[in-house]
């Protein structure tokens, strides 16, 4: 259904096809004064044809995915600032309508509990594949916590990410890291967390390692030598005993 159709009243001799393009041109051109000059008939327009956009964008969108994906790829790679402009209106956006946001979110979960159901457990599974996923998961949490507990942070998440995934053994004593993405808070004996050599409270390169749970909370707020000089305590200790 046209706009000729919908509002014949107010159809000119613009609603007709012209050829070339300077009759392109002047549709152009009529359509977008028509458009400032009538905004309540634009609303009634989309109003009536929103279900017919909806499923016609939806089938386009379909068959032309791998198309559009590529187009939107190469625009990015061309213009890099295009992606963080895009992000702060998004989030300017949700900042706005956050509200309005939360409420749709929970009616259409309230209305279709097997979808979130479904879409939880596929996430899971997926999660404990990617070990990708898991990296950048334990940079976030890691940033967020020492942030809430006062810390300066000077490196950025990707290069905590970078040092995650050099990092397979233990950094004091050398046990295999156990990377896998459980969800459960706290996680095991040998499950990653970063140490500050000094303990002191700023996160930059060279000042921070990754350990084992079970050697960061022995080394406690020591630094890295005193932790060192008291396994050699230890150690002597052991020896002089046995």
């Amino acid at each position: 259904m046209t706009q000729a159709e919908l509002f014949p009243e107010h159809a000119t001799k613009y609603s007709k096809r012209t050829s070339g393009k300077k009759g392109a041109s002047d549709r152009r051109l009529y359509n977008q004064a028509w458009r400032k000059t009538h905004p309540g008939y634009c609303h009634a327009y989309y109003l009536k044809t929103k279900e017919h956009q909806r499923v016609t964008h939806a089938a386009y969108n379909e068959v032309h995915k791998d198309q559009i994906k590529e187009i939107k790829l190469a625009y990015l790679k061309a213009h890099p600032e295009a992606r963080d402009n895009q992000k702060a209106l998004h989030h300017e956006w949700y900042l706005k309508n956050k509200e309005h946001v939360k409420a749709a979110v929970a009616d259409y979960h309230k209305a279709h509990p097997e979808i979130r159901k479904n879409r939880s457990r596929v996430a899971r599974a997926k999660r404990k594949l990617d070990m990708d996923f898991n990296f950048r998961e334990w940079t976030r949490h890691t940033i967020k916590g020492h942030r809430a507990r006062g810390c300066e942070i000077l490196l950025t998440k990707i290069q905590l990410t970078d040092l995650a995934r050099k990092s397979a053994r233990c950094f004091y004593c050398g046990d295999a890291l156990s990377w896998a993405y459980t969800g459960v808070r706290g996680g095991c004996r040998n499950s990653p967390t970063l140490d500050r050599l000094d303990s002191g409270k700023t996160l930059e390169v060279g000042n921070i390692v990754i350990a084992c749970r079970l050697c960061n909370t022995t080394k406690g707020p020591r630094t890295h030598q005193e932790f060192i000089d008291y396994c050699e305590l230890i150690l002597r200790a052991h020896k002089k005993n046995a």
